[in-house]
């Protein structure tokens, strides 16, 4: 379940509880039991239209970065927290800007599933290495490269 904060800051901020996973406890005599594992996940969307290089820096001036979006079920679960705040697309941390037709995650990871719209990426113009998120296209195909230079909101992860 994702939380909005509305202390007032200029932020949307969000737990993603769907991105929690809990390990089976084994209750076995001769076992202890597991621990459970849970990956947090904090998000959060300026209210502001930026560049991705302005919107990145914007998650970092706070502690965070552009989000990463490295499974099915984040995709799904993003997704949906996003498209309950806003119609329009948003940044995420994915850009080709180093290297064109070479994804690169903000902490310098390869893309290893994307979860592009048809026909994307096509970087058209020549100019499109940075990555947004449309969450008025279906959850598992909405990827679309963008000029760097064109504003968005940016989803930031911590």
């Amino acid at each position: 379940m994702f939380g909005v904060d509305h202390s007032g800051s200029r932020a949307h901020l969000c737990s993603s509880a769907g991105l929690h996973h809990t390990a089976a406890h084994h209750h076995h005599s001769r076992e202890r039991p597991d621990k459970e594992l849970q990956e947090h996940s904090w998000f959060f969307m300026s209210t502001e239209l930026k560049s991705w290089s302005d919107s990145r820096q914007y998650c970092r001036d706070r502690g965070a970065d552009l989000v990463i979006i490295n499974s099915e079920e984040k995709q799904v679960s993003l997704c949906e927290f996003i498209s309950s705040l806003v119609s329009e697309s948003a940044w995420i941390g994915l850009s080709d800007t180093e290297n064109e037709g070479i994804m690169k995650w903000v902490d310098n990871s390869p893309l290893n599933q994307g979860f592009w719209f048809k026909g994307e990426p096509n970087n058209f113009g020549g100019d499109e290495d940075c990555i947004e998120l449309n969450p008025e296209k279906d959850n598992r195909n909405n990827w679309n490269d963008r000029s760097c230079s064109d504003t968005r909101k940016g989803i930031c992860e911590k």
